[in-house]
């Protein structure tokens, strides 16, 4: 048990550590880490299985059993991992040995004595005892375990889409598993982790008796399943990568081995159907799927996680429209905005050339109508899909045009009200016509697709704000430097944040940034305005409007009279919007 003086220190350690805005501290007594953990594992208990766990459900949990036990707020986001853990435990113990997945820190490696090797999939450890991973990774094995050495990256998620894994147990610091969260509750794979006792990059330590448990969790097959959208999310990247072809065959009079070099006929089919293929999220084709699948009552969503959905195939070749159309518009974009890097690589246009990759990117828009009009749907619903599409095509240039236009003199002012109708219009089209989409493939636009409307506007701005939020974030798998919305002179909500809150400061500063994103010319300065940004509030304001635009979509979602719809559309919203900046 722990006494009123192990409380106490806890909350001085809570006030002298790390400022209190923080959440991401770890108790440092292990009685009240056990404290917290059998609080954890109760109320974890009180949740109903059936439903998804949401990041807001997670928090409100968290945050009263801190209040109960009178802990301070700090070890929120530890709480919140032990509340996770318990409540998928039940459906981790469903899952066989053989499938899956342990992902163990390299900062626990003794440096000193570390002679592996890294490959692109973490560290190959050699087992030679110098370290705790070498016998944790060997009881994970026998069991027969995959286990990946690494911080949570790419890997993981591509594992978890492709169906190699059905589990998720990690080891990992509070930072990376607040990186790794936003996948996990969008994925809804099963997940358990243990957190390191401190945030550093070697030697790390931890409960390791906890990790032994974790590993030896069960396998007790049971019935009960509950809504996850893992099997959806699943279909949408086979839909794309793997069936794409199949849905959406090549031309016959273009089709070749692949070489463009002999073939120029086939120069266009072979880049756009690779850069169809290459990467992302795949949030639209999913969403145009739980949507279908929402209105036909959600049978998909209960499959367990290893399941085979099947849908049809007019609904498939609808669903990779929308990626289609998505691609489309990103080769676009990143010509017009200048980017360099996308999913890891240089950009289209960097590879190939301007008029090449803006052939292609009009090459896909001509494909994704293709798939809508081959796709075998009824006549009816077939012109109901090209209108809905068309107008979401117009507004989405529309608003992307606005902003164009704005950045052609990048020092006048631009106020925030805009900014956010240009969001609502370039971001929030898209959504718009994956829900409509998955409404229509389901039979009339139900009375409330008002509603529908008013979500993607709200969640379109909240998203694209959180995307302006990333642009001051590191992604190293991206490649991106701080700051290059900025420096491109794009108009962004932190442009004009910018103007509003700094004035003629912010014309200077801007003035003062080099043209040249290289990044020994402007590191020191982007690191300049960030610090000028954060001081005077512009991060602030921008997570203040963010946090309002996503919860007017909760809230916008929440009322939707179909309750399976409603259950998809909360859970978009709350998994893909996260609460400000990691």
């Amino acid at each position: 048990m722990v006494d009123r003086e192990d409380v106490a220190n806890a909350r001085i350690e809570s006030a002298t550590s790390q400022s209190s805005s923080t959440i991401k501290l770890v108790p440092g007594d292990r009685r009240v880490r056990e404290l917290i953990r059998g609080e954890a594992i109760r109320e974890a208990g009180t949740f109903d299985q059936s439903l998804p766990l949401t990041r807001s459900r997670l928090e409100k949990a968290a945050e009263d059993l801190l209040k109960r036990l009178n802990l301070p707020r700090g070890y929120l986001g530890w709480t919140m991992v032990a509340i996770g853990s318990a409540f998928w435990q039940p459906q981790v113990m469903n899952v066989p040995f053989q499938r899956r997945l342990l992902l163990l820190p390299h900062c626990m490696r003794n440096v000193s004595l570390c002679a592996a090797s890294y490959s692109k999939e973490g560290l190959a450890c050699l087992g030679c005892g110098g370290c705790s991973l070498g016998w944790l990774g060997e009881i994970a094995r026998a069991k027969g375990y995959r286990i990946l050495i690494a911080e949570g990256s790419p890997v993981v998620l591509r594992l978890i889409l492709s169906g190699e894994a059905d589990a998720l147990l990690g080891v990992a610091c509070l930072n990376s598993l607040e990186r790794s969260l936003e996948r996990i509750l969008m994925a809804g794979i099963p997940c358990m982790a243990v957190p390191l006792l401190v945030d550093r990059c070697q030697d790390t330590v931890t409960d390791e008796d906890w990790i032994v448990e974790m590993i030896e969790t069960p396998y007790v097959p049971h019935t009960l399943v509950g809504r996850s959208y893992l099997p959806l999310m699943r279909l949408a990247v086979r839909i794309v990568r793997d069936s794409a072809e199949e849905l959406l065959p090549r031309q016959p009079a273009t089709t070749s081995a692949g070489n463009t070099a002999e073939d120029p006929l086939s120069v266009t089919e072979d880049i756009g159907y690779g850069y169809l293929k290459e990467g992302g999220k795949y949030y639209r084709p999913f969403i145009t799927l739980g949507v279908y699948d929402a209105m036909e009552g959600g049978r998909l969503a209960r499959l367990s996680g290893s399941g085979q959905p099947e849908i049809p195939d007019y609904v498939q070749r609808v669903a990779l429209a929308v990626e289609v159309f998505h691609k489309a518009s990103l080769v676009h974009d990143d010509i017009e905005d200048g980017d360099h890097y996308r999913y890891g690589r240089t950009t289209l246009h960097e590879r190939w050339g301007i008029p090449i990759a803006l052939n292609v990117g009009d090459y896909l828009v001509g494909l994704g109508y293709s798939a809508i009009a081959s796709s075998g749907a009824p006549a009816e619903l077939t012109a109901d899909l090209v209108r809905m599409f068309s107008q979401a095509h117009v507004e989405l240039c529309s608003g992307q045009g606005a902003e164009l236009w704005l950045a052609r003199n990048p020092l006048e002012p631009v106020r925030v009200p805009q900014i956010l109708r240009i969001y609502a219009m370039k971001t929030g089209p898209a959504f718009e016509v994956s829900i409509l989409a998955g409404l229509r493939l389901a039979g009339p636009l139900p009375k409330w697709v008002s509603q529908i409307r008013k979500f993607a506007h709200a969640f379109g701005i909240a998203f694209q704000i959180q995307n302006d939020l990333s642009d001051w974030e590191m992604e190293e798998d991206n490649k991106k430097l701080l700051g290059t919305d900025l420096l491109s002179r794009r108009p962004t909500l932190f442009w004009a944040l910018g103007w509003h809150l700094l004035g003629m400061r912010f014309a200077d500063m801007m003035t003062a940034l080099p043209p040249d994103v290289s990044k020994d010319a402007v590191l020191e300065k982007v690191h300049a305005v960030r610090s000028e940004f954060e001081r005077r509030g512009v991060f602030a304001a921008a997570e203040k409007i963010f946090r309002k635009e996503r919860d007017r979509a909760v809230a916008l979602a929440s009322a939707i009279p179909h309750e399976e719809v409603r259950q998809f559309l909360v859970y978009l919203a709350e998994a893909v919007l996260r609460t400000g900046r990691v």
